[in-house]
């Protein structure tokens, strides 16, 4: 659920399935509040590090918008991942970021 969290801050959550390849991540997310937008993950791990990239599902190939980076550390205790996504916000036309965390469930 969306939620104010400061100035120009939304809080939103979205629901992931990772499928890990050795190094490689794949994975699925969707908005809790918006169904209809799904995001595909192509992310390799390094130590105890996450990053790679995201876009949305489907989306036209070459497409930028909706498109962006993910940088995430693993916690010690393995049950979440805390980092930045980055992207190019299209009505801004500036480069944009958010705090990222994902935790297990």
């Amino acid at each position: 659920m969306g939620q104010n969290v400061g100035p120009n801050q939304v809080e939103v959550k979205e629901t992931l399935t990772l499928k890990q390849f050795g190094q490689a991540l794949k994975a699925q997310g969707t908005l809790e509040e918006e169904s209809a937008r799904q995001f595909t993950y192509e992310l390799r791990i390094v130590h105890d590090v996450v990053f790679g990239t995201y876009q949305v599902k489907n989306a036209t190939k070459g497409a930028i918008s909706g498109s962006g980076t993910l940088l995430v550390r693993v916690s010690d205790d393995r049950k979440g991942m805390h980092g930045k996504c980055i992207w190019l916000d299209r009505e801004t036309k500036k480069i944009e970021a958010s705090q990222y965390d994902l935790i297990r469930v």
